[in-house]
């Protein structure tokens, strides 16, 4: 089904291999930019290089706060929060797609996949998550409000 791609973002700037290989779901466009273009772009125009630089701060932060809150958070916020952030991105009808699988959830999460099993398995028993009819690999989540307490610990950080 997915295609696999390797992002060379970071390999754009420093002429190292390629530090991540990612499989789309769903068909996408994809460009390629030799290296040498891509320099004299950033060279070149500010506009090109302004944005660069947010789009790279802009991760540097969101992996800063993924460390943080794989070293501190227990996993069940962790899931909490991922949920949260499915809900809003993809989510409009309760739904929230699976990366792959549990183990590929575990992954993003930092822990192992009988860790998720678990977590996913006390917010099923309480009520807050529930499985999708027809069986598709996303989360229906059931009650968001309650799912935002268990996040908690994450939503009263100071960022």
């Amino acid at each position: 089904m997915g295609r696999s791609l390797r992002l060379h973002k970071v390999a754009l700037l420093d002429g190292a291999g390629h530090t991540a290989t990612f499989t789309a779901l769903t068909p996408c466009a994809v460009r390629a930019v030799p290296r040498g273009q891509f320099t004299t772009l950033l060279d070149d125009s500010a506009t090109v290089r302004a944005h660069v630089f947010r789009l790279l701060a802009t991760q540097a932060r969101a992996q800063q706060e993924r460390l943080t809150d794989t070293a501190t958070l227990p996993c069940e916020a962790r899931l909490a929060t991922w949920l949260l952030d499915g809900l809003a991105r993809d989510g409009t009808d309760g739904h929230v797609p699976l990366p792959g699988g549990q183990r590929e959830l575990a992954d993003l999460l930092g822990v192992t996949r009988v860790t998720v099993n678990r977590a996913l398995s006390r917010l099923r028993r309480d009520g807050i998550v529930g499985p999708t009819e027809n069986g598709d690999g996303r989360i229906r989540v059931l009650a968001p409000e309650l799912l935002a307490l268990r996040a908690a610990p994450h939503t009263s950080q100071v960022r």
